[in-house]
């Protein structure tokens, strides 16, 4: 089932001034999906329509005039944007945009403190570390102890990060999920295949692959040029030996 339809039945089925049912929510796939997409997307503005976020947040505006951190929130559930032009240089070129002459707002995180929809990775809040460990399927690869709420921990899949906010019992408070920079995909994203080893040969075969060398012209071109076959001139250059004016035809040999 896609997302737009998961979202816009969603809509239909409760106004806007209700709750989004928890039953069914985008996946961790889904959500992620949405990462790097301008607010102008059908999709993301159906699920912004769909939890009552404004689909006009305001912007930070930096020295340059470029917009960053346009955040709509409403109820636990806060969704994040930078303009096209920083995310252009953070991020890359954008999953969709409708305009790029125009700073238009890409989205670049999502926040999680609600349970108005169902967390993505099956997650719920108040949820012990081990828990939360075994539904992502791999332990974090940064930890810190020192922020207010009690610990946070940090876990990287090939596009996006995800950050989970932890009380001092370690246990769930809320999920933060962040794109990737460029430079991050390059340095942590998904590593190619290691080549197969070359098949080892045997034995027995050795003998067949020698006399077939031993039948390439070349190889006779080289006895040849030891007998003093004129046909051949060597030129030296660089060091390097090169068999020159192989005009005879192939049938000679």
């Amino acid at each position: 089932m896609s997302l737009s339809s998961v979202v816009v039945a969603d809509h239909v089925m409760h106004p806007v001034t209700q709750p989004m049912a928890p039953t069914r929510t985008p996946s961790a796939d889904e959500l992620a999906a949405l990462l790097g997409h301008s607010i102008k997307s059908k999709q993301l503005r159906a699920l912004m329509r769909a939890l009552g976020l404004t689909t006009s947040p305001c912007a930070e505006l930096d020295a340059a005039g470029e917009a960053y951190e346009a955040r709509a929130t409403k109820r636990g559930i806060t969704l994040t944007f930078d303009g096209y032009r920083r995310y252009r240089r953070a991020y890359g070129k954008p999953a969709s945009i409708a305009d790029p002459t125009k700073d238009e707002l890409v989205l670049v995180e999502i926040e999680l403190l609600s349970e108005r929809i169902a967390w993505p990775f099956g997650l719920e809040r108040r949820e012990p570390a081990a828990k939360l460990v075994a539904k992502l399927g791999k332990r974090p690869y940064e930890k810190d102890a020192s922020v207010d709420y009690g610990h946070a921990w940090w876990f990287r899949f090939d596009d996006y990060r995800v950050l989970a906010a932890l009380d001092a019992r370690l246990r769930l408070l809320w999920l933060r999920m962040v794109r990737l920079t460029t430079a991050e995909r390059a340095k942590h994203g998904p590593k190619q295949r290691p080549s197969r080893p070359a098949p080892k040969l045997r034995l027995a075969s050795m003998t067949a692959i020698r006399a077939a060398g031993a039948k390439l012209p070349t190889v006779r071109w080289q006895r040849r040029m030891a007998s003093g076959d004129t046909t051949f001139k060597v030129v030296r250059a660089s060091g390097v030996k090169v068999a020159g004016d192989l005009t005879e035809s192939w049938r000679d040999w």
